[in-house]
């Protein structure tokens, strides 16, 4: 899927237009998923990791096909956007949750698009800082957000907008 966007007279692609929005400061980089009952700041994760690298542990993920198969039926993944990526990008770590309430499992929330390049280019595995639950932070309902995956929960219906 290619998606653009046109800007005071600039095309960009959605990868652009996140990214610069990001990066600049302008929104904060955020995960929904149906599992979790809120909108997690994936921007505040990656500042408490360059502040304290140590805060979390890092474990290794091995990318074989139902770690592919469930990534995919989780969030949309944008083939333009996986062609983008560094290798530099690609070493960088993702973010995985712990399930709430003592669920088993864990639940991917950054670096979708990371992992599945990975495992296309035959890298077999991903490092991940495995976050527990009640140390996820909430994004502020009040500043600009954007999501990466288009596949997010409708707040009032709890189903998933396709």
């Amino acid at each position: 899927m290619h998606t653009t966007l046109a800007l005071v007279g600039v095309t960009m692609t959605k990868n652009e237009v996140f990214f610069n929005l990001v990066s600049n400061g302008l929104a904060r980089e955020t995960f929904t998923s149906i599992d979790f009952e809120f909108v997690i700041d994936i921007s505040s994760i990656r500042e408490i990791v360059v502040a304290n690298p140590k805060r979390w542990p890092v474990t290794r993920v091995l990318l074989n096909p139902q770690v592919v198969d469930f990534v995919s039926s989780k969030r949309e993944i944008d083939a333009d956007r996986m062609k983008t990526l560094t290798r530099a990008q690609l070493e960088d770590f993702g973010f995985v949750a712990t399930f709430p309430d003592g669920k088993d499992g864990v639940c991917p929330i950054d670096g979708h698009h990371r992992m599945m390049r990975r495992y296309e280019i035959g890298l077999p595995f991903m490092d991940v800082y495995l976050i527990p639950w009640m140390d996820l932070p909430q994004a502020d309902p009040n500043r600009p957000t954007v999501s990466w995956g288009n596949k997010q929960v409708n707040r009032e219906t709890g189903d998933w907008d396709d």
